[in-house]
């Protein structure tokens, strides 16, 4: 006997009506974790027949069922009893043993709660650490993230770049007792992330290592002056991009400290001295200023024991507070920025807005962001793709929502990759879609295919990433949302309408709030200046 197939129409009658508990496999045709779990699936169906109904439905073609109960990744297995939900586990059980083991928990999580298992646990060490456990048993690899409530956002007026500099040392201090594949660090203006992935046998060296980090860092002078000298060389590198990019942030946000480069101001860093790094050290990196991420091959159980016998024996540290910065401005000082340079092939049109961060926006704005976003860059559909081919400019367009902030998200919209030149066509190509979504909002269908394209089978690639899912919760977490925000994300995208679409774009995407980057080839070319007088 195999597990039956149900759909959107049947799922009603064969497993909320069922008067017996249902597994429900939802799976994927392309999913090869999914294939590898079918065999002992098919076994558990004919041989517990008498104590459960096993049914399988595919995602792809039953989206109703899919959406409903946010499946977000597959293999997926819900346990059903009495037309609810009661227990849920994600991931690939290949082995029978396995299998049935977690079908027998799920039956006593069913037992005992009536409730889902949650995509992810948190709880908080005695030292005040938070901790994020995310199971994900497809394979015997980890993922480690520990992120700190600390940026280059939160350095003094002087200092802005020790953040930066920390950053260097930090990972320069583990360099010799390296564990696992790679390391990478996530720097923001109000976060810091160490990430590493490692077999999962690995994770208590990782946890003692990260511990050992977070409380003995002690460089010599000498090492601060050749971290800090790395650190400028390669603020003395950017390339266009980035000058056009650092030249738009101050102008966007004035004396705020998101108008500093990530990585600080040249003169702060040349400036900072060993003691300097070692007070924004012992203030930030403690415990208690600290969210743990971990995904992968675990249980909440096991990494609670580990996390309580390596970060649990750090005291904490001071309280840091809420973070003092000056307010953003409600205007831009200087719309328009224009950069020339020699290594520009193309010119290229970047527009940046100040709107709320998923921390500062009213309930449902940053879904409304996150969509209008993906209207706006949508190359089959998306309006500016429409208005500049009209002008035979052939742009290559992106738009993005950047919301993971503390203070301020930042809409960003650029049109690279036409060969005209013709900068101001484009600027007034752009504002004319943005005139005509303020004024008339989008269509319906416009944005049935925007929350589509946000949410399962296609994004499924990246929630399903158990690495993608340790940096979205981490982050998170660590800019002050709630782990109930996240799992609740995908019901909340679907309730924007096209009304929330058009509120946004009014409020946000104003010009006084906004400012405008053109970057030129540095040529000698009196027609471009002309244009760039008339544009002013």
């Amino acid at each position: 006997m195999t597990a039956s197939a149900v759909s959107d129409a049947t799922f009603e009658s064969e497993v909320l009506q069922s008067t017996e508990p249902v597994l429900v496999d939802f799976f994927a045709e392309w999913c090869g974790p999914c294939k590898a779990m079918a065999p002992a699936l098919d076994q558990v169906a004919a041989e517990r027949r008498a104590q459960l109904k096993v049914v399988k439905l595919d995602v792809d073609q039953n989206p109703a069922v899919k959406e409903k109960y946010a499946i977000r990744g597959m293999p997926t297995l819900i346990l059903f009893r009495d037309g609810k939900p009661v227990g849920k586990h994600m991931g690939s059980l290949p082995v029978k043993a396995k299998l049935e083991a977690q079908i027998d928990a799920l039956l006593a999580v069913a037992s005992a709660t009536g409730a889902v298992e949650p995509r992810a646990t948190k709880f908080k060490l005695a030292n005040g650490m938070d901790v994020v456990v995310i199971p994900d048993h497809r394979a015997p690899a980890v993922t480690h993230m520990i992120f700190y409530r600390v940026g280059n956002a939160d350095a003094p007026a002087s200092f802005s770049g020790v953040a930066t500099l920390l950053e260097h040392l930090m990972l320069k201090f583990c360099e010799e007792s390296a564990v696992g594949e790679f390391a990478k660090v996530y720097p923001t203006h109000d976060v810091t992330a160490y990430h590493r992935r490692i077999a999962k046998d690995q994770l208590k060296s990782l946890m003692q290592m990260e511990a050992r980090r977070m409380t003995q860092l002690r460089p010599t002078d000498d090492e601060v002056a050749a971290e800090r000298q790395v650190v400028i060389e390669g603020h003395a590198h950017g390339g266009p991009s980035v000058l056009l990019s650092n030249e738009m942030k101050v102008a966007l946000y004035g004396a705020h400290p998101y108008g500093n480069p990530l990585y600080g101001r040249a003169n702060d860093l040349a400036n900072l001295s060993g003691a300097d790094v070692m007070r924004f050290y012992q203030r930030y990196y403690a415990p208690n200023n600290a969210v743990l991420v971990v995904a992968g091959d675990v249980t909440p159980e096991g990494v609670a024991r580990l996390a309580e016998e390596t970060y649990g024996q750090i005291p904490a540290g001071l309280e840091v507070g809420e973070r003092s910065r000056p307010p953003l401005p409600l205007d831009v000082a200087v719309p328009r920025i224009t950069v020339k340079d020699e290594r520009v092939r193309n010119p290229e049109f970047w527009r940046t807005y100040s709107v709320a961060s998923y921390v500062t926006a009213k309930p449902g704005e940053a879904q409304a962001l996150e969509l209008l976003a993906q209207i706006l860059r949508d190359s089959k559909t998306g309006r500016p793709h429409r208005q500049l081919a009209e002008g035979k400019l052939v742009p290559r367009i992106r738009c993005d929502y950047s919301g993971s902030a503390t203070d301020s998200g930042a809409m960003y919209i650029a049109v690279l990759g036409q060969t005209t030149g013709d900068l101001q066509a484009v600027e007034d190509g752009v504002d004319a879609v943005l005139d005509d979504i303020r004024a008339n909002g989008v269509s319906e269908p416009e944005l049935q295919r925007a929350k589509q394209a946000l949410t399962p089978p296609k994004d499924i690639y990246r929630v399903d990433n158990n690495e993608v899912l340790a940096e979205r919760y981490g982050t998170a977490l660590a800019i002050g949302r709630s782990l109930e925000e996240l799992e609740d994300w995908p019901a909340a995208l679907a309730k924007v309408t096209t009304e929330d679409i058009k509120r946004v774009a009014n409020v946000y995407l104003d010009r006084r709030r906004s400012v405008t980057g053109w970057l030129l080839p540095e040529v000698n070319d009196v027609a471009r200046d002309a244009q760039l007088e008339k544009a002013g």
